[in-house]
């Protein structure tokens, strides 16, 4: 096909002539601006430099506008914008050779790509924009008493323990499981109950006995029970007939024991079930010392003064 040029109307004796001329030159624009080619491979060595066409892609269903150039042909890919013809409005997109952005995602960002903050649904958002969102955002977790929040961002951990298994699904699910702990039951003495969300744990009356009180006491510990202890501290000391102070004491005041005190003060009779009551020393006899009166009623003291009646059944003087 020879170059398109401006041309002067042919010179020619014959009318068969002239249309033929005007017809080759009709073709030659048609080859230059259109190829109704349905496959990808063509020749690339085919049209000259200036020559455009349009070109549709059968296997890949793409669309392109192509430009031949000394070097070759370059091309453009056309993209519909409506599907229905009647509305349909062309919209040219990159080459498919160029490394640009496509609407099917199909070149990837090689480098940061700065963008706006979103204010619509369908937006894109950026980096920054998502980070604010999550780190502004917090929750927060409590056992019923005592409350503390997640932020955003921070990780809670569920530790698994005895009888309890804590699983994280890929559908943002956290599972705790009881796999061991099944009922919660009472024993000897002990009394278990529960409703929702609580559990109470009781002495059930009247249950403890010297088995469980002998624990760690290594003795029953009833009021019936002879008791041992290394040592015993407190104020008082209730008999049955009242609570008595206890006082520091440094010898035993049992029945069968020798008891001395600094001094006894009774508000009542002195009756003595033993021997003698005697001073502290006492010696016997005429050269003796102290007092003493023994379980026979005698008396026995260095001297006596009497300011009342003596009376005596029977008066026995005895001079040495």
């Amino acid at each position: 096909m020879s170059d398109l040029k401006s041309k002067r109307a042919p010179a020619v004796s014959s009318n068969e002539r002239a249309w033929s001329q005007v017809y080759d030159d009709i073709n030659d624009i048609i080859k230059a601006v259109n190829n109704k080619s349905g496959v990808e491979g063509r020749d690339g060595a085919s049209g000259k430099d200036g020559d455009i066409r349009l070109f549709k892609d059968i296997d890949r269903t793409k669309y392109f506008i192509e430009g031949k150039f000394a070097d070759g042909w370059a091309k453009r890919e056309l993209l519909f914008s409506d599907a229905e013809d009647a509305s349909q409005d062309e919209d040219v997109n990159f080459s498919a050779i160029e490394t640009y952005i496509r609407p099917d995602g199909t070149v990837p960002f090689t480098a940061t790509v700065a963008g706006a903050t979103p204010t619509a649904d369908a937006h894109l958002a950026t980096k920054q924009y998502v980070d604010d969102s999550v780190t502004s955002s917090a929750w927060s977790i409590s056992d019923g008493s005592t409350s503390q929040p997640i932020v955003g961002g921070n990780t809670l951990t569920v530790v698994d323990g005895t009888a309890i298994n804590a699983v994280v699904s890929a559908t943002d699910t956290l599972t705790i499981t009881n796999t061991g702990v099944t009922a919660l039951v009472g024993g000897t003495a002990i009394t278990a109950s529960g409703s929702t969300g609580s559990v109470t744990l009781s002495v059930t009356n009247n249950s403890i006995g010297n088995n469980q009180l002998e624990y760690d006491t290594g003795q029953h510990l009833t009021t019936s029970s002879d008791v041992t202890f290394d040592g015993l501290i407190c104020s008082t000391i209730n008999t049955g007939l009242g609570a008595t102070e206890v006082y520091m004491m440094n010898q035993n005041v049992r029945t069968s024991d020798d008891v001395t005190f600094g001094n006894l003060t009774a508000s009542g009779d002195i009756i003595v079930q033993g021997d003698d009551i005697s001073s502290d020393p006492f010696a016997s006899g005429f050269t003796g010392n102290g007092w003493k009166i023994d379980n026979t009623g005698h008396l026995s003291v260095g001297s006596a003064t009497i300011r009342g009646t003596l009376s005596v059944y029977e008066l026995l003087i005895q001079q040495i």
